[in-house]
């Protein structure tokens, strides 16, 4: 594969539209969050797009460090601090080639209100399930009628009924002091911060539920929060959708002050700082 190409602030690509990147949307993308110059949760994001490409016949990037000092350059030419660093492996009909460039990070509200989307579930069975791909239509216009119809992000339910993830994100609650989150067997993506805090609850000692849970589970539950690697972990206030109103007192809840400063420890220990390019 050929070296990273470095997509700098206010720079244009070319694409041949016959591209199956471009044509068909061919392509796989990681997002990873880029704050005081230092990348969180690299080797999480890196093993992914890896295991995706080569579950999806993409050709696997170059090596980790090729792809780091690609990122290094773009954070020295576009002198960044905090943003989103994307990563997108693309099919092009001369090989399949990786891009790297940054996007603003997206502020959130406090807490997140959702709406329940039980028209659109998720596929279990797709050969794209839990892969980041830049199939992403299905995910973006769900996000946009939510925002356009007053909340922040939308849920959707598994094919069997059970829930799923929102639009962008994966979800967690409490019940009676356990952590419940979706199974990944259900079609959802297994988002970096997910596993991340599965594995701090189980050494914080909070039990873990992984499974099937009917969306009537939430009337349990006593918070809910939605996680990917812009948000960490985040409060969700209140789900309202078509036989589903429930409301939450998440930001409050004692062990989700346990975890989230547990993992802002771990991402102040793993953060890494891409390599500063050298002058000519």
């Amino acid at each position: 594969m050929p070296e990273p190409i470095v997509i700098s602030n206010g720079a244009s690509l070319s694409l041949q539209p016959t591209d199956s990147g471009f044509a068909h949307g061919y392509g796989l993308f990681e997002s990873i969050r880029l704050e005081g110059g230092r990348l969180r949760f690299w080797s999480a994001h890196w093993q992914r797009l890896q295991n995706s490409a080569t579950a999806l016949g993409l050709n696997s990037p170059q090596s980790e460090e090729s792809i780091l000092r690609a990122i290094g350059r773009l954070v020295s030419i576009d002198a960044l601090e905090n943003a989103t660093i994307k990563l997108s492996l693309l099919r092009k009909s001369q090989g399949d080639q990786l891009f790297v460039y940054a996007r603003p990070s997206i502020n959130w509200p406090e807490t997140i209100r959702l709406s329940w989307r039980p028209d659109y579930p998720l596929s279990a069975h797709s050969l794209i399930a839990g892969h980041k791909t830049h199939n992403y239509m299905e995910n973006i216009y769900l996000l946009e009628q939510a925002r356009s119809a007053g909340f922040d992000d939308c849920l959707r339910p598994a094919s069997c009924g059970s829930l799923g993830e929102t639009a962008v994100a994966n979800i967690l609650w409490f019940s009676q002091d356990v952590l419940h989150t979706p199974a990944i067997h259900l079609g959802i993506l297994p988002g970096v911060v997910r596993a991340a805090l599965l594995r701090l609850a189980d050494l914080l000692k909070i039990s873990v539920s992984e499974g099937a849970y009917s969306p009537d589970s939430l009337h349990q539950a006593e918070a809910l929060y939605m996680t990917n690697a812009s948000l960490g972990i985040h409060p969700v206030h209140s789900v309202d959708g078509e036989g589903l109103s429930v409301r939450f007192e998440s930001a409050g809840h004692p062990l989700y002050n346990k975890l989230r400063e547990a993992l802002q420890v771990e991402l102040e220990q793993e953060a890494i700082q891409p390599p500063v390019p050298e002058i000519e």
